[in-house]
């Protein structure tokens, strides 16, 4: 069998609000990453041990930090774990194969872009804020 290491993570930056897609291959985890969103905000700290992903991410919904321990199983046969806010329940972070991330992602922006039609702040035509 072989298995797909080669993994994306995506996490809402709690600064900005923009979407951080990164590239991770577990396989390759031999230090502790952090990523950092191009507002300069670290949003994730990936660390590891034997049998866990450990993930520090910092959360949009109430601005901590949260700690979230991932086994390595599931990330090779999941297409998409999905992490939420303990406090809130919001979705706050997505990792998983390239694919699903990409989709999920998509489907998030048009959620919102949709829902700030609907309330009046983006106009449909140019996709701009009003005013």
């Amino acid at each position: 069998m072989i298995l797909n290491a080669s993994n994306k993570i995506a996490v809402k930056c709690s600064e900005c609000g923009k979407y951080n897609v990164s590239d991770f291959n577990m396989f390759n985890l031999k230090v502790n990453n952090t990523i950092r969103c191009n507002c300069n905000k670290d949003i994730v700290l990936i660390g590891f041990n034997a049998t866990d992903i450990i993930l520090k991410i910092s959360c949009i919904a109430c601005d901590n930090y949260h700690i979230y321990n991932i086994k390595r199983k599931d990330i090779l046969e999941k297409n998409i774990n999905i992490v939420a806010c303990p406090d809130s329940g919001m979705e706050i972070a997505f990792f998983g194969k390239t694919p699903y991330i990409d989709d999920i992602i998509e489907k998030y922006m048009n959620d919102m872009l949709n829902l700030l039609k609907f309330i009046g702040v983006v106009e449909d035509k140019s996709k701009r804020v009003l005013k």
